[in-house]
């Protein structure tokens, strides 16, 4: 048993060996452990270097794909950005061109989660209109590559600079097709060898937009569209009084009363050229009622200069049927009357007064409001003559080149 023992340690000792009882591990000479077979010693520090070079070059690897990344979601978030607001851009722009006194993206059912706020016509500029986002709906980074994407094909004109407006032209047709415009055959060609597309026009000559009965103020657009201004350059000639013998006799000048007494005082005959008999010679209502008025109607618009008042041709001065206080009115197809002058008429026997009214626009009824007289039961006027021109044309022109076809 013993010699066994002692060739044990022996052989053990010749390997480099021994076997230490303190936690049971074996090491060699040195004093290394042995694991498995195999010396750690040595292998020690190498691990370590290694081990953190691999921990280095993986720290680049993820710095570089974060930084990928997020270059490609700004990308993708930049490109949504412009998508949406293109789309919306296309709906405000059939509203522009149908003179929308307002523009709606209402439509769009995710604004409020996309941030756009609504559609403004250009206060810079009427031919455009502009989309407004919220202060805190596009990062930074984003609204940088987003400007960054508008190129020459993009249809939007232009976007601030913390992309909260972008800006288009009301007119979509040209930059649309610049921006889908392609060859058939599917290569790329430079733009110096591409053939620039016909623009749709959405607007009508000059001529054409006159002769197809240009209206103001119908195609004035004060607002800022795209209509064009279209003012009405009204020419005048002057018009001749006719005398009439009834009320609607003449079918271009005809007259009417609130009231008559009867025949032969209508109201026709305060426009017989005569004023003698004062119980025959004059217009005359029927019992106390006021106000009354005498009223006139012609085909043509009367642009009235002034209007004389003759009083009736009565036995004395005192008459107190005679006008005092009144209005000269006017009106167009059935319109409100408004009051172009307002005067007092003189008491006097067949006393004429002219009156100047100067209205610079012709209108077709014309009358003689009356709120008081001298005191009577009746109201009458002997003569009423009118001095006026009467319009002869309407010449129509634009303040740029083109008008809008409705």
């Amino acid at each position: 048993m013993n010699m066994k023992k002692e060739n044990m340690n022996i052989n053990m000792s010749s390997m480099g060996l021994i076997q230490e009882s303190r936690g049971n591990k074996a090491l060699n000479a040195t004093g290394c452990p042995i694991r498995s077979g195999m010396t750690m010693c040595g292998e020690a520090g190498r691990s370590m270097v290694e081990m953190l070079g691999v921990l280095a070059i993986v720290g680049i690897i993820s710095v570089a794909g974060v930084a990928a990344y997020r270059t490609a979601m700004n990308q993708h978030f930049a490109n949504e950005l412009l998508n949406e607001a293109s789309k919306r851009a296309t709906v405000v722009a059939m509203q522009a061109m149908g003179h929308k006194a307002a523009y709606s993206i209402a439509e769009f059912d995710n604004n409020e989660e996309l941030g756009f706020t609504g559609a403004i016509k250009n206060p810079d500029n009427a031919k455009q209109f502009q989309l407004t986002l919220s202060a805190y709906a596009v990062e930074d980074s984003v609204c940088e590559r987003a400007k960054q994407l508008i190129g020459d094909n993009s249809i939007i004109q232009d976007i601030s600079e913390d992309c909260t407006t972008l800006t288009f032209n009301n007119d979509l047709s040209t930059r649309v097709m610049a921006s889908s415009s392609g060859n058939s055959s599917g290569t790329e060609e430079s733009g110096e060898n591409q053939e620039p597309e016909t623009p749709i026009n959405h607007t009508c000559a000059l001529n054409e937009a006159l002769s197809s009965g240009c209206t103001c103020p119908a195609h004035r657009d004060t607002s800022g569209g795209v209509c064009g201004n279209c003012v009405a350059e009204e020419s005048y000639v002057a018009w001749t009084q006719p005398t009439l013998t009834s009320n609607n006799g003449n079918a271009d000048f005809t007259v009417q009363a609130s009231s008559e007494i009867g025949s032969p005082r209508l109201a026709w005959r305060a426009f017989d050229g005569s004023n003698n008999d004062p119980e025959t010679d004059c217009w005359h209502s029927e019992g106390y009622g006021l106000p009354s008025w005498l009223s006139w109607h012609t085909t043509t618009p009367l642009k009235i200069n002034s209007i004389t008042i003759t009083n009736r041709n009565w036995q004395d001065d005192y008459d107190t049927a005679i006008i005092k206080n009144f209005e000269i009115q006017y009106q167009d197809n059935n319109s409100n009357w408004q009051t172009a002058f307002s005067g007092t008429n003189p008491r006097g026997n067949s006393t004429s007064t002219t009156y100047n009214v100067n209205i610079p626009s012709g209108h077709n009824s014309w009358r003689v409001y009356i709120t008081s007289n001298y005191d009577s039961y009746y109201t009458t006027i002997g003569e009423l003559t009118i001095d006026a021109d009467a319009l002869q044309t309407i010449n129509y022109t634009l303040n740029n080149e083109t008008l809008l076809c409705e």
